[in-house]
């Protein structure tokens, strides 16, 4: 008797832990963005580069209008200039909390240089891996907010046509 209970306990925990390594397991499937219609973009930049830290503010307006978008800057660089807000590259690619897929595409860019970004929603990734971060930004649905140089040089456009 005392050897049918113990293996059916022992079946019990097996199966037991079966269950809870599955879970773990697919832990790091689990979607990019926490809620439906939560977006979150990450911007891999170069904190030296000028143009590439006003493409970050710009991504940072452009959330504070929308707040279902979150903006991460990751910084090529460690540590990063105080000037900028953004995560160490290899501080994000440890982090656990992150997806494996997330962590998998940033670490993958870390090899090539320049910027990229990757705009990830309840229902679609879109990455600026063979488009320019503008198509990306279009792509995702997620329109820059227009400067003042864009304004003028609209108004110009129009002077020219009327």
């Amino acid at each position: 008797m005392h050897s049918k209970r113990f293996t059916s306990l022992r079946q019990y925990s097996l199966a037991g832990l079966c269950v809870l390594l599955a879970g773990f397991l697919s832990q790091d499937l689990s979607p990019a963005a926490a809620s439906s219609g939560q977006v979150r973009v990450l911007y891999l930049l170069h904190p030296d580069m000028p143009a590439q830290v006003a493409r970050l503010q710009q991504l940072r307006d452009r959330a504070s209008v929308d707040e279902s978008v979150d903006v991460v800057g990751i910084s090529r660089i460690s540590p990063v200039p105080e000037t900028v807000r953004a995560l160490p590259a290899d501080v994000f690619v440890r982090d656990v909390r992150v997806d494996v897929s997330t962590r998998r595409w940033v670490a993958a860019r870390l090899q090539n240089a320049g910027d990229a970004l990757r705009v990830e929603g309840p229902d679609a990734v879109f990455t600026s891996d063979r488009k320019s971060i503008d198509v990306t930004m279009a792509h995702a649905g997620l329109a820059l907010l227009a400067t003042d140089i864009d304004f003028s040089t609209w108004g110009k456009v129009k002077d020219l046509f009327r």
